[in-house]
């Protein structure tokens, strides 16, 4: 879900707090320019690793959540995503991410500490510095691009198709700009790291040859994101030029009757599905197992609304009829679009190729 967003979250958490911390440092104790160029090159010439892991900056539980709850829901507004959606996205990026955070925080917490020193420094790190740093991180960067990759295979069991084209673009556009990174963290690993151009202190315009490379990536992750858009509607056997759609809702039960239940109509649907199609034993019980997960998916999310249609029963009471309508109709909008997963998986995941074609009709019906 503008993949490529996460990371830059990450390192807010360390830049932000790190750098309002050393303006509050800086206005204290007011070092003088040439006192802090001698405290950078003492610091590159000998870096006391093992006495400094433990200092610095590390963000606590709450920042961390605040920061990724602030993604999803910018992810959410950008993928038109439900309520449920958004709540299974932010409850994912926290469980995954969080356990990221935890289980580096050895490696992490200096690497980021280093890296916000140099730049609030004057002068560029050693070519061994510099070296000795990228070796660092790595192997960092590689697990956090295996933990994108597991929320993004995750969460795509909650999106529409539409929204699973969108985030097919997102993803390459992630892996492309990650596999820039891990480049160019090879290449400083290699001793080949240049002062002059990769040095940019913060506040400070980059060099020109940085300039001309971040235009070329920000050209070549659209035609990735493109191209990335245009795979996924091959997989989905969408028409190439379909154009995408983000949260397309099916069709809803009216609001003043609640949010529907599966009971009925979804296992209604799935009871014609199997005799249009003449599913046989095994695509019977495959359908049936899809039926049980979405229902059960449904009725936790519906556990997590006591308290709102409490609320709304209440409106109902009072004569506020228009609102009550507003509040159910939101509640029915993730509902709805679960079912349109649900339908979507039946065609995918049961159907073969020739039983597609048989009956296209139940394909299109709400």
């Amino acid at each position: 879900m503008n993949l490529r967003r996460i990371l830059a979250a990450l390192l807010s958490l360390s830049l932000t707090c790190g750098w309002s911390v050393a303006q509050q440092t800086e206005r204290d104790a007011a070092p003088d320019r040439g006192a802090q160029k001698d405290e950078q090159a003492e610091r590159d010439a000998a870096p006391d690793r093992g006495a400094q892991k433990d200092e610095g900056f590390w963000p606590t539980r709450k920042m961390v959540e605040l920061v990724l709850n602030r993604y999803a829901t910018s992810a959410a507004q950008r993928y038109e995503l439900d309520e449920y959606q958004t709540y299974e996205l932010k409850k994912k990026l926290n469980e995954r991410i969080g356990k990221f955070l935890s289980r580096n925080r050895a490696e992490l917490q200096p690497v980021a500490n280093e890296w916000l020193e140099t730049m609030l420094g004057y002068e560029p790190p050693s070519v061994e510095y510099a070296a000795d740093w990228a070796g660092r991180a790595l192997p960092i960067l590689a697990e956090f691009q295996e933990v994108v990759g597991g929320l993004t295979a995750e969460m795509s069991e909650y999106l529409t198709e539409e929204q699973q084209v969108m985030l097919g673009g997102d993803r390459r556009a992630f892996d492309l700009a990650a596999g820039f990174m891990s480049g160019r963290l090879q290449v400083w690993k290699n001793g080949q790291y240049d002062p002059e151009i990769d040095f940019t202190p913060l506040g400070e315009k980059p060099h020109e040859v940085t300039i001309a490379e971040q235009r070329e990536l920000a050209d070549a992750m659209e035609t990735a994101r493109r191209n990335g858009m245009a795979a996924e509607r091959r997989r989905l056997g969408k028409p190439p030029t379909e154009p995408v759609v983000a949260g397309e809702q099916g069709s809803q039960t009216p609001a003043k009757q609640g949010p529907r239940r599966p009971t009925d109509e979804w296992v209604a649907y799935v009871e014609q599905f199997k005799h249009v199609y003449k599913l046989d034993r095994d695509q019977s019980a495959q359908a049936d197992r899809l039926l049980k997960q979405a229902t059960e998916q449904r009725e936790s999310y519906l556990r997590t609304k006591t308290d709102e249609m409490k609320r709304i029963t209440k409106l109902y009471e009072r004569g506020k009829n228009k609102l009550a309508n507003a509040r159910y109709e939101k509640l029915n909008v993730a509902i709805g679009n679960m079912f349109e997963r649900l339908k979507q998986k039946l065609h995918k995941k049961v159907l073969r190729r020739d039983q597609r074609r048989a009956a296209p009709d139940l394909a299109e019906r709400k």
